[in-house]
Order: C-alpha cells, then sequence, then structure tokens
C-alpha cells in the first residue's frame, strides 16, 4: 500500500496526474491498521479552479493539511498527502467509526448525533474545485474522481460503501453539491465504485457508441445492472433497446 504504487495504478488508468512536492510524507499516521478506513468527498467552494498550495500547509502547521487528493474542473487529479491529514475539524474520533464504516455501511450524521467531533481524520479526504452551488460538473472532473476514487478503494482494500459524503457525516455540511444536490452526486460516485473491472471495460465498449448518454447523466447504475444480466441476455441489445425507448 505504498504511495508508489497507488501512482503507478493512477498513472496506468491515463489519468492527468501532479504530484504537489513533498505529498509521499506529507500528513499524520493513519490511526488503524496502517490505512484510511474510508474515502470522503469535498467541493472546496470558490474561487474555481481553486489554488491548490491553499489544501497545504506551510513549514510551520505541518499538521494542518486539507486533502489527500485534489481535482481541478479540467480533470487534473493533484497528490496533496498521502498520510492522514486533520483537516479542518481536528484529530477527530475514531468511536465515530465503530459499528458503521467498519461495517461497510455508509454512514448518516454520525458524528452529531453522537455529540462527537468529526472524524475526517481517519478517511482519504478529496477537495474537489466547484462552488458547491448544484451546477453540473464538468465531464473531465467527474470521470477523474469516479476513476481515481476506485483505484484509491481497491489500493487501500476498501469497498464501495466506504465511500461517502461531507454531509453524509455531518448534518452541518452540503458538500459536494454539484450535478443536482449532494445526494445526487455522492450516488453516482458510489455507484461507479461498485463496479469490477469487468463491467467497468464492458461499459466503456458500449456506451462508447450511445449519443444520447455520457458518464456524468445518472445512466451508470442501469447500466451496471444490465452488465451483470450479460450471461442471460445479448448486453448490446438490451442497452440498444433501452436507449431507443427513453428517445
Amino acid at each position: 500500500m505504498s504511495a508508489d504504487v497507488l501512482l503507478a495504478k493512477l498513472k496506468a488508468a491515463g489519468l492527468h496526474v501532479v504530484e504537489e512536492p513533498g505529498w509521499r510524507t506529507r500528513g499524520n499516521r493513519w490511526n488503524r491498521n496502517g490505512k484510511p478506513e474510508g474515502i470522503m468527498q469535498h467541493h472546496t467552494a470558490p474561487p474555481n479552479p481553486y489554488p491548490i498550495k491553499a489544501l497545504y500547509p506551510t513549514k510551520r502547521l505541518q499538521w494542518r493539511v486539507k486533502c489527500n487528493v485534489a481535482t481541478h474542473p479540467d480533470g487534473t487529479l493533484y497528490l496533496v498527502a498521502y498520510k492522514a491529514c486533520n483537516y479542518s475539524s481536528g484529530p477527530g474520533m475514531a468511536a465515530v467509526l465503530k459499528d458503521n464504516v467498519r461495517e461497510s455501511i455508509a454512514p448518516t450524521h454520525n458524528a452529531t448525533r453522537r455529540g462527537l467531533k468529526g472524524g475526517n481524520r481517519h478517511f482519504w479526504n478529496y477537495e474537489n474545485s466547484h462552488p458547491g452551488d448544484g451546477s453540473r460538473l464538468p465531464t473531465a472532473q467527474f470521470d477523474t474522481i469516479v476513476e481515481s476514487t476506485r483505484i484509491t478503494q481497491d489500493h487501500f482494500e476498501l469497498n464501495a460503501h466506504q465511500v461517502i459524503s461531507h454531509a453524509e457525516w455531518t448534518r452541518r455540511k452540503i458538500d459536494p453539491n454539484w450535478n443536482g444536490s449532494n445526494r445526487m452526486a455522492i450516488n453516482q460516485i458510489r455507484e461507479a465504485a461498485m463496479f469490477t473491472i469487468h463491467e467497468i471495460e464492458e461499459l466503456k465498449r458500449i456506451v462508447v457508441s450511445l449519443d444520447s448518454v455520457n458518464s456524468n447523466g445518472g445512466f451508470a447504475g442501469y447500466a451496471a445492472m444490465l452488465v451483470r444480466k450479460e450471461r442471460t441476455y445479448p448486453l448490446e441489445n438490451m442497452v440498444t433497446k433501452t436507449t431507443a425507448e427513453r428517445r
């Protein structure tokens, strides 16, 4: 689970990756098993694109790392810190995670309900450059978030239910708020993270020929269901028929 292995996986997927100086050693020690307990998605709020240098501290404040990775509207993925980041919520509390994330259940407002400090410190945090006003996320950025989340999930041996939004974690947050709502935003990411490598390749092969569908249009979950029926039904026929009916 080294930083170099993760970097190699991200580059092998064809992502445009920028390494911020010192990212391999930046951050704090993970509390459990030397890895994060899940992946948390945020939006930055303005300005957009958000300045990457503002996401990690000066030498005097090395512990104040705001994220592990960041994305920009053009689809660039920035590697900021491989270790745990305290973010704005402080060190967090492991008790928040006990019966939810570790049991593969996507949490809902656990920190608030329990009266505990935020748990961001236990997650691999994404800061996605976006104003947070519900507007559409650029397709290039969305694809980078989805692909890199899936790769990171596999790298740390996590599952799709451990991919959460900041809004699911604490009641006072709304992020990530794009494509209409934070619920839709995180569900699109989580759906994509559930795909197997085989399913992803099949979807890429088929969906590329459908001019009415793009990776940002909410079709992913239904397409995945069709892929899983491949042994019983001809997949191309099912997708083509469904697309014609949608028109």
